[in-house]
C-alpha cells in the first residue's frame, strides 16, 4: 500500500504541478489577448470618431465659407452698406441669421464690417459696433487685401467659433465683408448625437 501510496504521488505531483502551470498560462494568455482586443477596439472607436469630427469641421467650414460669399452678394444688403442705410442692413442680417439659426439648429451669427475693418452690424448685438477689427483680426485683413473669401477657426470677440469671411462689392469696389460663424459646440454635441462618442 505504501509502494501504491508513492507511486500515485510521483504521478499526481507533476501532473497538477502541469495543471498549473497550464492553468496559469492560459490565464496571461487570455488577459493579454483581451487587452489586445481592448487596444484594437479603441483605436478603432478613436479613428472612427477622428474621421468623423474632420468631416464634420470640413462641413461648418463650407457652411460658413458658402453662406458668406452668399450673403455677400445680395444687392439690398450691397445697396444698403453703400448708403451706409444701417437699419435696412440690420434687417437683413436680422432676418436671414433667425433663419438660418432654425434650418441648422444652431446659433448662427453674421457680422458685417465695413470697408476700413471696423464692425457694422453684429446679428447677436446690434447696438455694439464701430468698434476696430483690423488690428487684431487677420483673416479679415487678408480677405481685405486680397479680395478672396477665407475660411478658419479663431477666437474673437464672440468667442470661438468656426468662420467663413467674404468680400463685399459694388461694381467692383471693395465696400466691407461678411463673416458668418458657427459655435464649436454644435460639433460637440452632433458627435456625440451620432456616435455616442464620449469626448474629454
Amino acid at each position: 500500500m505504501a509502494v501504491k501510496s508513492s507511486i500515485s504521488k510521483k504521478f499526481l505531483i507533476p501532473l497538477f504541478a502541469v495543471i498549473a502551470v497550464t492553468v496559469i498560462v492560459l490565464f496571461l494568455y487570455s488577459v493579454k489577448v483581451i487587452k489586445d482586443i481592448e487596444v484594437g477596439v479603441y483605436e478603432q472607436e478613436s479613428n472612427t470618431t477622428s474621421t468623423y469630427i474632420n468631416k464634420a469641421i470640413e462641413s461648418k467650414f463650407d457652411v460658413c465659407l458658402t453662406n458668406a460669399i452668399s450673403i455677400s452678394e445680395i444687392s439690398a444688403l450691397v445697396d444698403a452698406m453703400v448708403a451706409n442705410n444701417r437699419q435696412d442692413a440690420i434687417e437683413i442680417i436680422t432676418k436671414l441669421s433667425d433663419s438660418l439659426s432654425k434650418q441648422l439648429k444652431t446659433s448662427y451669427k453674421i457680422h458685417v464690417h465695413t470697408a476700413d475693418m471696423k464692425s457694422y452690424i453684429r446679428s447677436w448685438k446690434l447696438d455694439k459696433y464701430g468698434d476696430d477689427l483690423g488690428s487684431f483680426r487677420s483673416t479679415i485683413r487678408s480677405v481685405k487685401n486680397t479680395g478672396k473669401p477665407v475660411a478658419s477657426f479663431e477666437i474673437g470677440r464672440a468667442g470661438l467659433s468656426f468662420r467663413g469671411i467674404a468680400p463685399v462689392y459694388d461694381y467692383g469696389k471693395y465696400i466691407g465683408s461678411v463673416e458668418v460663424m458657427l459655435d464649436v459646440d454644435s460639433i460637440v454635441e452632433k458627435t456625440l448625437q451620432d456616435l455616442g462618442a464620449s469626448i474629454v
